[in-house]
């Protein structure tokens, strides 16, 4: 199945020149003859079998959404979504992850059981542009590699021409905000109000960020990590077990349209409560998105259940819900101030390979990288990047040092001798943590390109 990943890594962006393509949200690809079609509005799949085998195989490609702006946390959610408790038996697998024109790629591929028998998935999560989307293969045989590869290779996507999440304008200034509840957070940062121009309003408070419009206000909670109760029970966990601090819950209900499947249903609650500070009668929606073994609990708090309604008419939707949408709005805006300091980030994947026709096992390979900022008072700043990647044994390293000046304003940080001396442009922006900030470093050239880095204490 390795072949398979190569094979994605090395077509995915390509356009092939083939006749009667079709086009499924942002993917343009060249259908599979004699597969049967299925459609939805959230997914496009073939499915073929062979009666003499007993193969089978499935090839979905799923409606883009919101990515969350990290490329592995979105092939971790799209795990917990698609994959995990629905194929018995798959581990998750570290992605090799690639880039170009703008995309990353992580893919990986794990075995589950299907009949008591041994199958394969093969998951590729994509992001760029402020979207991800995710193609997920499942066959229990390798006799339709062949087809797959080409179906792969054909497949082009199209950047959107509307950015997927509003651009952040005017920054507020401030050094202390507090929840509606009235929970006081001495900010570490200058600017800890974000005005958006589309009229919502983000302040970070002591465990969340709050967003506010009008009468609604969003909470987006910092994550939690999950353990065995918080697992078992799902999506009811934060609802029964974390809210009763914050409000008297009256009533309780789901928005599962039908769906039986327990994977196919949206991580979405809602009912009547009383805010315990206001004591006003209110009505709430939860929606809590799971990724890299933690929760991320998002709340809408509305004066009624219309307004919540009109405010997030796609509430409930599994896979673009309007309210899941809202992690989109913890952005804060960077100044050289709170830049002043030491700042570091990296990380490291690897992953065992084995002969896909002997089963001899092949080696293991690795990436890691070490990335270290400082910033002056004066603008200048120092950077060190390091890291090593290949088969162990055998692996390739490099070391990277820079000095330059950086100016910066708001969303913007601009460092000069760079790569060959160039002066690059990244965005940047600050992201509320429990206990502090990450700072986010993207080059605003090649978006594939970010610095994600925490403060060294």
């Amino acid at each position: 199945m390795n072949k398979l990943v190569l094979a994605l890594f090395i077509t995915i962006f390509s356009l092939p020149l083939l006749a009667q393509r079709e086009t499924f949200d942002i993917t343009n690809y060249t259908p599979l003859m004699g597969w049967k079609k299925e459609s939805t509005e959230h997914t496009v799949s073939f499915v073929t079998t062979n009666e003499v085998t007993r193969g089978w195989c499935r090839l979905s490609i799923l409606k883009s959404m919101t990515s969350t702006g990290v490329p592995r946390t979105d092939f971790d959610t799209e795990w917990q979504q698609l994959v995990a408790g629905t194929y018995q038996g798959a581990v998750k697998p570290e992605p090799e992850q690639t880039q170009e024109d703008g995309w990353t790629s992580c893919s990986g591929v794990s075995t589950f059981q299907f009949e008591q028998k041994t199958a394969y998935l093969l998951l590729t999560s994509i992001t760029g542009y402020g979207l991800r989307l995710s193609v997920l293969v499942l066959m229990n045989n390798e006799e339709f590699m062949p087809e797959v590869e080409s179906f792969l290779g054909s497949i082009h996507l199209t950047k959107p021409t509307v950015p997927a999440v509003p651009p952040v304008v005017q920054p507020s200034s401030g050094t202390a905000v507090s929840t509606a509840s009235g929970r006081p957070f001495a900010a570490s940062i200058t600017k800890a109000t974000t005005n958006f121009n589309d009229g919502w309003v983000s302040t970070m408070a002591i465990n969340m960020v709050v967003v506010t419009r009008g009468p609604v206000r969003v909470h987006l909670y910092f994550p939690l990590a999950y353990d065995d109760d918080s697992r078992r029970a799902g999506r009811d966990y934060f609802w029964d077990s974390r809210l009763g601090s914050e409000f008297q819950l009256l009533t309780k209900q789901y928005r599962d349209h039908g769906e039986m499947i327990s994977s196919f249903q949206a991580p979405y609650i809602e009912g009547e409560a009383v805010d315990r500070q206001t004591n006003q009668r209110v009505f709430l929606g939860l929606y809590v998105n799971s990724a890299g073994g933690n929760m991320f609990p998002i709340l809408a708090v509305a004066p009624d259940e219309q307004t919540l309604r009109n405010t997030f008419p796609k509430a409930e939707n599994q896979f673009e819900s309007d309210l899941a949408a809202m992690s989109g709005y913890n952005k804060f805006a960077v100044t050289l101030r709170d830049l002043h300091g030491k700042w570091t980030g990296g990380g490291t994947t690897a992953a065992n390979y084995y002969n896909a026709y002997t089963g001899n096992y092949a080696g293991m390979g690795a990436v890691a990288m070490s990335d270290r900022f400082e910033f002056m008072v004066n603008g200048d700043y120092t950077s060190r990047h390091q890291g090593a990647s290949g088969m162990v044994g055998s692996m390739s390293t490099y070391s990277q040092d820079y000095k330059g000046k950086a100016t910066v304003s708001d969303w913007n940080a601009v460092l000069t001798n760079r790569f060959k001396g160039a002066t690059t442009n990244f965005n940047a922006w600050f992201e509320a943590v429990q206990g502090g900030v990450v700072l986010h470093l993207q080059d605003a050239q090649y978006s594939g390109s970010r610095f994600d880095l925490v403060r060294e204490r």
